[in-house]
């Protein structure tokens, strides 16, 4: 059920005039925290997914202040999804390079987002 929804919502925001889906190389980890991308981009909702692969909790995704024990935890084969968010004729976006990411040594993280 949890994947039907995120596929609804993935379509609906795809149906968007303009919307563009930007999927990136799976990430491995190195125990440090980086931000999705370098410069300000907006992205009207990001998804994280955790291989099963991965240890326990691999994964943590957060703000600039992320550590192995800060931000929110993602389980293997685990998703966390950033939704959408608009309210009536008024979208607003993330900015991807204030969302960090720490993946542990040799774990693997993918995320796309749609801009």
């Amino acid at each position: 059920m949890k994947n039907l929804i995120l596929l609804l919502v993935m379509a609906v925001t795809l149906g968007a005039q303009g919307a563009r889906i930007t999927t990136l190389a799976d990430i491995t980890g190195d125990g440090a925290a980086h931000a999705i991308t370098s410069v300000s981009t907006n992205a009207r909702w990001v998804l994280f997914i955790s291989p099963p692969a991965n240890s326990a909790t691999a994964i943590r995704v957060g703000d600039v202040n992320i550590s192995s024990t800060r931000g929110a935890p993602m389980a293997a084969g685990g998703t966390l999804f950033y939704p959408s968010m608009a309210t009536g004729d008024r979208a607003y976006a993330y900015d991807l390079a204030t969302i960090y990411y720490l993946v542990a040594n040799g774990d693997k993280l993918s995320i796309q987002w749609v801009n």
